[in-house]
């Protein structure tokens, strides 16, 4: 096998299993995540009419406590790869990675948006070749130039896969919603352990593990 290849059925049922073995907590941190979701909605909603100025105060606040919450829930996926639990309290410990992942994540946007706007097909190229830098910093610690360069070597020999794998994990979460949205506390929590699982794969067989 290809020292960048990883096996999408093995990825999609380490990402079931493992959700269906731990349903009550993934289920249970997916309605905190959209309690406090909708708590900030509707603080902002409410202060906006009093002020602009308070209105961009809790819309910052908000941007922060998504960066934390992003962070924390790779976080939480890749301690189950590696064959330990989460916990609620990694939603929100692991703040310090949140001003080098926010950089990142938002150069990554910025390129694959030009990226679309330009002729699509380069969009998509640089969204499979750059999509775990994001992943390289919480995991690795490495800088943001790092994260590009780490994730175009993790991605390298696998990117069409990658791509069939993503739009497979797209249509289980459109069945998931389907399923009076309800089913979206189980596919979302599977269709991202798996892909945190092929991330692990690709990154063993990188190192020639």
């Amino acid at each position: 096998m290809h020292a960048h290849r990883f096996s999408i059925a093995e990825a999609l049922r380490f990402g079931w299993r493992t959700t269906t073995g731990n349903a009550a907590f993934f289920a249970g941190l997916g309605i905190l995540l959209l309690a406090i979701l909708l708590v900030l909605g509707a603080v902002a909603e409410l202060v906006e009419t009093y002020s602009e100025v308070w209105g961009l105060l809790v819309a910052l606040v908000s941007l922060i406590v998504g960066i934390v919450l992003e962070v924390g829930i790779i976080v939480i996926s890749l301690r189950y790869c590696d064959g330990s639990r989460g916990t609620t309290a990694d939603l929100f410990i692991h703040y310090p990675l949140g001003p080098q992942y926010f950089i990142s994540r938002t150069i990554y946007s910025f390129l694959v948006l030009v990226g679309l706007v330009i002729l699509i097909v380069p969009g998509v190229i640089l969204a499979l070749v750059f999509q775990f830098c994001g992943y390289h910093i919480v995991d690795e610690g490495v800088g943001v130039v790092e994260s590009f360069r780490r994730s175009a070597e993790t991605t390298k020999g696998a990117r069409w896969r990658l791509f069939i794998f993503f739009m497979l994990l797209l249509l289980i979460n459109v069945a998931g919603f389907l399923c009076l949205v309800v089913g979206l506390l189980l596919t979302v929590p599977a269709t991202l352990l798996a892909y945190t699982y092929a991330f692990r794969q690709l990154q063993a067989r990188e190192s020639g593990a």
